[in-house]
């Protein structure tokens, strides 16, 4: 199946981004096209040229007006992932401080997305995103666990049906664009409110909701990713990086010599493998 990347930037990722693209290549399959999504475009394009990576490179301002509204990061961001019209109708939001350290497989059986989730206990639901969704789209928890893995395969023709769901509920006081709206909405919630607000979590019970059998559900593990979110020096990134790694092929021969059967993760992702 053919789809994009999207990865929206803020500047504060620009030192993990090159770690970040390099990555890309473990994705299985690899997409049709990679679209940056930033405020500045000359940092971005050099890091590309640095790192020899093709990508389209996207100035925010050209994917969501926010003229006489500001530039609010987290949320920012979050309108962009829902309403942005840069990618084809599949897209695959990747956050820029993750990593893969290994082969990542988009698809599952009949070629279905992968809806990842975590299930620990220390991956619980959140009551704040749950209200959230309740809230904003009607929509309550599908499963008992949680989808906020740093990235989603988003399907065009589900997220415009999930923003009717908040049009429904909130309908445009004037001719605002949707999305503009969306982001006032927000932002009218106030600072405690950010949180709160999950678009990943919210997408994917409503798609689990609506649509249950169109994702296929697979369990991440703590070694899928290399997740960076403070900001740290190349040589700790690569540290991380190589950590993981010897982790995986670690864990591949006490599983092997175990004879222990691997989930689905574990025998899909060609462990120690690009």
């Amino acid at each position: 199946m053919k789809y994009d990347v999207l990865i929206p930037v803020g500047t504060k990722d620009f030192d993990i981004l090159p770690y970040c693209l390099r990555s890309l290549h473990h994705l299985s399959p690899y997409p049709e096209s990679v679209i940056v999504v930033c405020p500045q475009r000359d940092p971005v394009t050099r890091i590309l040229g640095k790192c020899n990576f093709d990508a389209v490179v996207v100035a925010d301002e050209e994917v969501f007006d926010f003229a006489g509204v500001g530039r609010k990061p987290g949320w920012f961001q979050q309108v962009i992932k829902l309403f942005q019209q840069v990618t084809r109708d599949d897209y695959l939001v990747w956050d820029a401080d993750l990593i893969l350290p290994r082969r990542f497989h988009v698809f599952g059986f009949n070629d279905r997305p992968l809806l990842r989730y975590h299930k620990s206990p220390t991956a619980k639901p959140n009551a704040a995103y749950n209200a959230f969704m309740m809230e904003a789209f009607g929509q309550t928890p599908a499963v008992d666990m949680t989808m906020v893995c740093h990235h989603m395969f988003f399907r065009r023709c589900f997220v415009e049906q999930m923003i009717d769901c908040f049009l429904e509920r909130h309908p445009k006081p004037d001719d605002r664009t949707d999305a503009k709206w969306f982001y006032d909405w927000l932002m009218s919630k106030g600072q405690d409110y950010e949180l709160s607000v999950s678009e990943y979590e919210a997408y994917a019970h409503y798609v689990l909701n609506q649509h249950p059998t169109a994702y296929e559900l697979a369990k991440v593990f703590l070694d899928d990713f290399v997740f960076i979110r403070d900001k740290r020096s190349p040589t700790e990134i690569e540290r991380r990086i190589g950590s993981t790694r010897a982790e995986m092929v670690a864990l591949h021969h006490r599983n092997k010599e175990a004879g222990a059967k691997w989930d689905f993760a574990g025998c899909q992702s060609g462990l120690g493998s690009d």
